[in-house]
């Protein structure tokens, strides 16, 4: 996508305000990691970014970025009768990292106590978005579906639509209250950010009316050079893989929810199916999620062993070194994991379905992933051959290149400068 000669400029003096909701949960899932992503692409092209918190307290915004609260359901019921008033805040001059690292991308913050919780109470009671009313700011950006509406221009991201198709996912994703969720951002969002041309036409099949509001902007892989450059360091690798009792090349990685939706259950059972010929172990690092009581009895803590959360830095050592990704989900709206498998040159296995040939083209050992056969024989086949790993691992360099963060960056500027 070509640039004119002074669009390079044209963002620099905008100041945009940036949904929060995602950076505030407890864990940072994938739609986390693409909300970095556009903060850090926005501000390296030259806007002020502010950031939309929650915290109860104005005094206490980084504690909750850090360690997210909830307030009682009476408090949320009384601050939504008694007051909407949102306060700007500037951002305290401190040096932030590990999880709060992202906010160097961040000017400032605009607090409204409870924020993200009113408008789901709105959501539940009315038809109609709820009203965000914020000055000096040219552009509100969400990462995901939140039910607004203001005079500000707003940007609105739908990674999927999951609870409008599906049955295996979280029951607290109620079809009727997103089904409005996702109306009231079709009607009343400038544009619609899909991250992917599947998703797009899921969403264009239930919506067709709004097709000119909505575009394909692919996200970035959400690994940034000096991640990556730590996850190298022979040194830093040793210590980790020391701490996880792991050894290069020694096990099977998979990174995500522990959830229905991303077939774990199968996973393992393709696995144990064929364990004596793989002779590695199965790592499964991410929270548990949803259905997880279906395979919650067969992490052994021995061949199939589960790790909750690890640091960023951690996971991209433990994907440098395993000896493959295993990703057979049932259904992504892009799926970002295999990506940052391949950035760290790790040979990648995934489905042949839904968003995944589309995000990992050529560069995937593809399975079925209704079939345990098929996801068992494509393990014995990235375990048994180093060529197959090794063709993978290049045309996943390939692949990444396409998902960069300089294409990234050049794309969105493209979008956001022709509102």
């Amino acid at each position: 996508m070509s640039l004119a000669p002074d669009e390079s400029t044209v963002l620099l003096n905008q100041r945009i305000l940036f949904s929060g909701y995602d950076l505030e949960q407890k864990v940072h899932r994938g739609i986390a990691f693409y909300a970095k992503s556009v903060l850090k692409a926005t501000q390296a092209l030259g806007a002020t970014n502010h950031l939309l918190t929650s915290a109860p307290q104005e005094q206490a915004i980084l504690p909750h970025l850090e360690n997210p609260h909830t307030s009682s359901y009476r408090r949320v019921l009384w601050r939504y009768v008694a007051s909407r008033a949102a306060t700007m805040i500037p951002k305290p001059a401190l040096t932030l990292e590990g999880r709060l690292s992202y906010l160097e991308d961040v000017a400032g913050f605009v607090n409204q106590p409870d924020f993200y919780r009113l408008v789901g109470v709105h959501t539940r009671l009315f038809d109609s978005p709820y009203p965000l009313e914020v000055k000096d700011f040219d552009l509100i950006f969400t990462p995901s579906p939140l039910n607004i509406r203001s005079a500000t221009k707003v940007i609105q991201t739908l990674p999927d639509v999951i609870p409008l198709l599906r049955s295996d996912h979280n029951p607290d994703d109620v079809p009727k209250v997103f089904y409005r969720r996702v109306k009231n951002m079709l009607e009343y969002a400038h544009r619609i950010i899909s991250i992917s041309n599947f998703s797009r036409a899921e969403l264009l099949t239930l919506f067709p009316a709004y097709e000119h509001k909505v575009v394909t902007l692919y996200p970035p892989v959400p690994i940034f050079p000096e991640e990556a450059a730590l996850a190298c360091d022979p040194s830093f690798q040793a210590t980790v893989l020391k701490k996880y009792q792991l050894e290069t090349e020694g096990y099977l990685l998979f990174i995500g929810t522990l959830e229905k939706r991303k077939n774990i259950a199968r996973l393992i059972t393709s696995y144990r199916a064929v364990q004596q010929k793989l002779r590695v172990p199965l790592i499964l690092v991410g929270a548990l999620g949803y259905g997880c009581e279906a395979f919650q009895p067969f992490l052994d803590g021995r061949q199939v062993r589960h790790l909750s959360y690890i640091p960023t830095a951690d996971k991209l050592v433990l994907l440098k070194n395993a000896l493959a990704f295993v990703f057979p989900s049932c259904y992504e709206g892009f799926g970002l994991p295999p990506l940052e498998a391949m950035q760290m040159n790790c040979p990648v296995l995934t489905s042949r379905i839904a968003s995944l040939p589309e995000a990992c083209g050529d560069a995937a050992l593809y399975v079925d992933p209704h079939d345990t056969t098929s996801i068992s024989d494509g393990l014995v086949a990235l375990v048994s051959s180093p060529a197959l790993r090794h063709d993978l691992i290049q045309r996943g360099a390939a692949m990444v290149a396409r998902h960069s963060f300089a294409n990234y960056k050049k794309n969105l500027l493209t979008l956001l400068t022709t509102l």
